[in-house]
């Protein structure tokens, strides 16, 4: 997919990071990131199991661009836009950004989900993600632009208070065949 930026165009200054596309030279740091935080997230839908990287080393990339064409995409899953968040060579996150959206997917989903890896996390980089993110978007054209999270994940919550958003919703939405308290923020 042709993206309206370049590599690296989007950056938090403050932080140093920059977002870019997946890429083979950051492929060994992101499957390290996969390794620390898989038991350490509140929802694995954007990172891989470590312990099947031999399965998926060779295919992701090319995952990757069939999500952001909307081709083979897994049941419940939405055009999408993966952009990794880099410090130099260091893979630190990552923000995946839904370029198709529904009533469903707002409810719950929203139009983009990040995470910084574990031992990466209390340096501000999940509130430059989450800012790099809401850029991209914008610049990928989706509208509106939301994002949902459960009431118990306290740190992305405490993070979304600090985002431009122009309306706050709570309700309860079924999270994986469960009814759980559920935050929706409009961003702008």
């Amino acid at each position: 997919m042709l993206l309206p930026f370049e590599d690296g165009q989007i950056k938090h200054e403050p932080s140093g990071l920059a977002l870019v596309r997946p890429n083979a030279a950051l492929l060994e740091s992101y499957r390290e990131a996969c390794a620390e935080t898989w038991d350490n997230i509140h929802n694995r839908y954007i990172l891989h199991d470590p312990v099947r990287y031999d399965e998926w080393k060779h295919t992701i990339f090319g995952t990757f661009e069939d999500r952001a064409r909307g081709v083979n995409l897994p049941d419940g899953y939405y055009p999408s836009v993966m952009l990794w968040a880099c410090a130099g060579d260091r893979f630190v996150g990552a923000v995946n950004i839904r370029t198709s959206q529904d009533e469903a997917l707002l409810t719950y989903g929203g139009t983009y989900g990040y995470f910084v890896r574990t031992s990466e996390r209390r340096k501000g980089y999940g509130t430059a993600l989450a800012l790099m993110g809401l850029e991209a978007a914008k610049l990928l054209g989706v509208e509106p632009i939301a994002i949902t999270l459960q009431e118990s994940n306290r740190a992305s919550c405490a993070l979304a208070e600090h985002l431009p958003y122009l309306r706050l919703e709570r309700y309860e939405a079924d999270v994986d065949g469960v009814w759980q308290p559920v935050r929706r923020y409009w961003l702008g």
